[in-house]
């Protein structure tokens, strides 16, 4: 079950409000401290009376070809065009994750597809795990995971999972996975299928935009987490509970987890150190495998 937090687009919506409003302003003033008319400034910045006033009103967001031309057609200087242009960029970083809110507001899509939706609208992706994040599975591991919550069509879901991982390959990306060692100590395969899937971290972790953690469980942490949880962008949360998975982008909880998951990374090991942790479990002793299996 996925269950979204009602600050997700409302939190989105007054930002870039807020933003445009303050470029409109902005630009505005500027314009009537010069003694410049609307009809004036767009003659010479080559734009229509009718498209200025509704860029100074907030009604139209400039693009920054016409932002360029309406700055040095009013002979702004440096430090006032920079103030306009990280205006205009803060609007930009909000836009970006346009489609990260949009997914959400699809209730119709399984939790499955809304993954895929949502790691394909982000640019940046951060996770903590004590189980094996969707994108990291093989397919054996997904197929048992799968099977414990599912009764009907899992050779479908297996697939639609995989089909997920193809993200991983788009280096315009990035993607943080830190794992708790108790994600790769717990045997959750028969042996044969469990190496494979470490050998799969393995080579997942040499690709340059993934970047696989491992937790010690030997680490002193002030905070020890009990769920899965990752970030989108930044602006985007999510936290696996029992009773299904939750989404927030109220900035303190985004916050927060950003926080969380920054000092786990402190104690963590990294690159090289992370991979020679994880080929250390191809040799460990073969056991049974456990059936308490939850990841997204």
């Amino acid at each position: 079950m996925r269950v979204e937090s009602k600050n997700t687009v409302d939190h989105k919506t007054r930002g870039i409000e807020t933003y445009k409003q303050q470029l409109a302003a902005r630009l505005r003033s500027i314009r009537t401290e010069r003694g410049v008319s609307c009809l004036a400034l767009g003659r010479k910045a080559g734009m229509s009376e009718a498209k200025v006033s509704r860029i100074e009103t907030g009604i139209s967001s400039p693009r920054l070809e016409d932002l360029t031309a309406i700055l040095k057609s009013l002979n702004c200087d440096s430090e006032e065009a920079e103030e306009i242009l990280s205006l205009a960029r803060a609007i930009s970083t909000f836009r970006e994750t346009d489609n990260l809110f949009a997914v959400l507001q699809n209730k119709l899509v399984h939790p499955q597809e809304q993954s895929r939706q949502l790691e394909q609208a982000c640019t940046t992706f951060r996770n903590f795990g004590l189980v094996l994040h969707g994108l990291l599975q093989t397919a054996e591991y997904a197929r048992t995971v799968l099977s414990k919550s599912v009764t009907n069509d899992v050779a479908s879901l297996v697939q639609a999972r995989l089909e997920r991982q193809l993200v991983l390959y788009d280096s315009r990306k990035s993607f943080t996975f830190l794992l708790s060692e108790f994600a790769l100590c717990t045997q959750r395969l028969e042996p044969t299928a469990m190496r494979a899937q470490y050998h799969h971290l393995i080579s997942l972790a040499s690709l340059e935009n993934v970047h696989i953690g491992v937790l010690p469980l030997t680490a002193k942490l002030d905070v020890s987490p009990s769920s899965n949880f990752g970030i989108f962008d930044n602006e985007l949360v999510y936290v696996d509970t029992q009773i299904g998975t939750f989404f927030s982008s109220n900035t303190t909880e985004v916050d927060d987890c950003k926080a969380l998951l920054d000092s786990l990374s402190t104690v963590a090991l990294w690159d090289e150190d992370a991979r020679n942790k994880i080929r250390s479990f191809l040799y460990q002793p073969d056991v049974e495998p456990v059936i308490d299996l939850r990841c997204i």
